[in-house]
């Protein structure tokens, strides 16, 4: 098993982005209780991952009334500590959650697909960004935005590859309407990405609607480290994710990402010689 610490159980198309410390769309006080949006459930699918593979994991939202549930975000739980394991693609479906996931560790694992699943919402949307290059031996970012008025909800990448070179490095909601995502290429061939996001419209006030940043860690060299962030009290998980600070290019990459009870966990690996930066980020809404 990786570092998955369970925290809070235990207490070329780059685009331009500014990120504050804690987003408030409204303030979430006097809240007392978990508000779970209609049909909320966070489901979850176990895949095996041999060694030397890249393998795919597919979980589906249930099934209420006749009509399925449509996700809102996902994410992926590898179970092993190694820094040769990492999650190459992780997006939503019409219907679910998907992820390919990476092992070149040596040894055979398994991996856990989450996605968080709700009764369709007012002016749901999903929507996927045209390619964007990866080049070989290159990492590169780039953002994708909501239509006007429209809040996030969930995000991810799909890379063109099926290498266990290429790797997500970050993928994190960057705003309370766009998501943004880093790929690493380390093979010797061309790729590209393709980003999604999950878009609705919220009467904010309302749902108490609002993304928090948790604090930052030093993820050391040659070191799988785990982060964690809550929702605040009374208020559920609705997307989240990882951002490895600069420096760590092609050597870091996401191990995991995924949904929690009240709040987002993951864990990155740092397979270089310097101590890198990891922030956790979460959306949440009554």
């Amino acid at each position: 098993m990786g570092q998955h610490a369970r925290i809070l159980g235990l207490g070329s198309a780059l685009v331009g982005l500014a990120i504050a410390g804690a987003t408030s769309a409204s303030a979430a006080s006097g809240v007392a209780t978990t508000v779970k949006p209609a049909g909320y459930k966070i489901v979850t699918a176990t895949f095996d991952l041999p060694t030397g593979t890249q393998s795919a994991g597919f979980v589906a939202c249930p099934v209420k009334n006749g009509i399925r549930e449509v996700p809102l975000s996902g994410g992926a739980l590898i179970d092993t500590g190694s820094l040769e394991a990492d999650i190459n693609t992780s997006y939503p479906t019409s219907g679910g959650w998907e992820v390919f996931a990476n092992n070149a560790s040596g040894a055979d694992s398994t991996f856990i697909v989450y996605a968080v699943c709700v009764t369709k919402p007012k002016g749901y949307l999903q929507q996927q960004s045209a390619t964007v290059a990866n080049p070989a031996d290159t990492q590169n970012g780039a953002g994708y935005t909501c239509p006007k008025g429209d809040q996030l909800m969930g995000g991810g990448a799909e890379s063109s590859s099926r290498s266990t070179l290429v790797s997500l490095n970050s993928s994190w909601p960057a705003g309370t309407s766009f998501w943004y995502v880093y790929m690493n290429n380390s093979s010797s061939a061309n790729a590209t990405m393709t980003l999604y996001h999950v878009c609705a419209k919220l009467n904010v006030s309302k749902t108490h609607y609002q993304l928090v940043t948790g604090s930052t860690l030093v993820n050391p060299a040659l070191t799988e480290t785990a982060i964690g962030v809550a929702c605040p009290t009374g208020l559920s998980t609705i997307s989240g994710g990882l951002l490895s600070g600069a420096g760590g290019g092609l050597g870091v990459t996401l191990n995991s990402s995924f949904p929690i009870t009240g709040g987002w966990e993951g864990d990155e690996n740092n397979a270089t010689g310097n101590p890198v930066n990891l922030t956790a980020y979460v959306l949440c809404a009554s």
